[in-house]
């Protein structure tokens, strides 16, 4: 049994972010583009349905940050009174007017990483495998920050993040190649950006094309 395969995966991946605000009426958001997922991999096969594997992926995504800012003017206007018994007295009005803008700022992240992971392989034929591989990432993070206006809750950025994912693929072989289509489905435990008083939750589903090369 050959023991050593090298794998490669290329797709793309959607983002999705629960934002949680500890302010009031808050309206703050994040929006990511979908983005390229690119994974270089060698694989440890103990047997044909068991192995580890690890490697050097790379992951983009553009985020766009919303929020709307609520300002408030006073206006203050007086008049003289004459009352009943002929005294003149200075009478102070308040009138507040609310308006709301809403701002937008833009950042671009690039995420280089080292998964780590074991998966399983289930024949379906003599040609056909289905695999699962289940594990962790620990990246490297680098951000291009564009213009963000003012209003934007205090950024603050991690040079390192910590995920987790689930990888089902299904391949077809052929002497010692193999092709086919994987699914990913990730969960960060530690982002690259956060924001002050604001919680985060953010997974990721995506997929594409799988080679294999077995020695």
């Amino acid at each position: 049994m050959s023991r050593w395969s090298l794998v490669s995966y290329g797709g793309v991946q959607s983002i999705f972010n629960r934002i949680t605000s500890s302010v009031p009426l808050s309206n703050f958001k994040v929006e990511e583009s979908s983005g390229i997922d690119f994974s270089l991999e060698t694989r440890y096969n103990f047997s044909e349905k068991i192995s580890v594997g690890t490697g050097l992926d790379l992951n983009t995504h553009s985020l766009k940050l919303t929020d709307s800012v609520v300002d408030m003017d006073i206006i203050i206007e007086g008049e003289w009174l004459l009352t009943v018994d002929s005294v003149l007295i200075y009478q102070v009005t308040y009138d507040t007017i609310l308006s709301t803008t809403k701002v937008q700022g833009g950042i671009k992240q690039t995420s280089i990483g080292i998964p780590l992971y074991f998966s399983y392989s289930t024949p379906l034929s003599s040609r056909l495998s289905l695999r699962t591989a289940i594990g962790g990432r620990l990246s490297y993070e680098t951000f291009g920050v564009g213009t963000q206006a003012l209003g934007f809750p205090k950024s603050t950025f991690s040079q390192f993040g910590v995920s987790t994912f689930i990888r089902p693929e299904i391949q077809y072989r052929f002497n010692n190649f193999g092709v086919g289509l994987y699914g990913k489905f990730t969960y960060d435990f530690k982002h690259g950006i956060d924001w002050e008083s604001i919680q985060r939750q953010r997974c990721g589903i995506g997929g594409g094309f799988v080679l294999s090369y077995t020695f």
